[in-house]
């Protein structure tokens, strides 16, 4: 049997425990991978207009700008630049201090995945009508192949604690005049960090969402979650332990389900670390593909 990892036991049985559960980096790194994604789209569509004038262009490495986000929260982004210094982002030109709003807009695009017309508004609004026509195929293209890469990222095929809680995102991204519910997973892993593991629509009965969350999961490879944690919202989703069959679908197994709200005593969460050790999960590492070294944005 192998329990679970000591570093993970201490976190949870310390008065920061609640940290565990942040979700604001994992998003925040969602964000960072979304803007210098279309960055460099645009960057693209520069070079090709310079090349088309009979300018020749080339790129010249990035430059840091930091972005203020929700809850004082602050992220640094890669820009790319031309070795003319004649680029400047129509998402973030140099004048732009303010840029509340992001986080909301870009998870939208991430739930909202693959619905082409909601992201392209999405993306009209992100930079505030100043998308030129002959910039926005490059945009798109590059906006869909970031979701389409998160969709599709593979899982570690077993996690001892996630927790499923409802995300604020405003409606204003759909056009609706009342809050749309919108859920997330976040995997722990024995040394105590966290991914994000999915961004889910809270559309149809309880029954239909956690059996897409599941699914969803388990078609990225998780086939196990030793202990799930609900919060907020997903409080209110009674979890259908007894009606899901995963052996009927292909569906992620969960063992147990507690409320997070319900830990709030170290006797609780020893009862937690003690159901983790039962099921002994997390035997492989986090996946990784090979010779990826993709870049991970800074999060201050």
């Amino acid at each position: 049997m192998t329990s679970v990892a000591p570093t993970l036991t201490d976190q949870l049985l310390s008065n920061e425990w609640r940290t565990l559960f942040a979700v604001t980096k994992p998003c925040a790194q969602l964000e960072i991978t979304m803007i210098e994604e279309l960055l460099k789209a645009e960057l693209s569509h520069h070079i090709e207009l310079n090349a088309l004038a009979g300018q020749r262009e080339m790129r010249n490495g990035y430059w840091k700008r930091t972005m203020p986000t929700r809850h004082d929260a602050k992220i640094v982004i890669r820009v790319p630049r031309d070795r003319a210094n004649r680029f400047e982002s129509l998402l973030l030109p140099h004048h732009r201090r303010h840029f509340y709003g992001f986080t909301d807009r870009i998870l939208a695009m991430y739930v909202g995945w693959p619905k082409a017309q909601q992201i392209k508004k999405i993306l009209v609004k992100l930079y505030e009508s100043r998308l030129t026509r002959d910039l926005t195929p490059y945009v798109i293209d590059a906006a869909f192949r970031v979701l389409h890469e998160w969709h599709e990222k593979p899982l570690s095929p077993s996690y001892p604690v996630a927790l499923f809680a409802s995300l604020p995102i405003t409606s204003r991204e759909w056009k609706w005049q009342r809050a749309r519910p919108t859920y997330f997973a976040l995997g722990l892993l024995n040394d105590g960090s966290s991914v994000l593991l999915g961004l889910w629509s809270g559309e149809g009965d309880d029954r239909a969402l956690w059996t897409n969350m599941l699914t969803d999961l388990a078609f990225r490879g998780l086939e196990q979650i030793a202990v799930v944690l609900t919060s907020g919202a997903c409080d209110e989703l009674a979890y259908p332990s007894d009606e899901i069959d995963s052996t009927m679908s292909r569906q992620c197994k969960v063992n147990h389900v507690h409320k997070l709200s319900d830990l709030a005593s170290a006797a609780s969460r020893w009862l937690v670390i003690n159901e983790i050790e039962r099921q002994s999960p997390l035997e492989h590492p986090p996946y990784a593909r090979p010779g990826a070294a993709q870049h991970q944005g800074h999060i201050d």
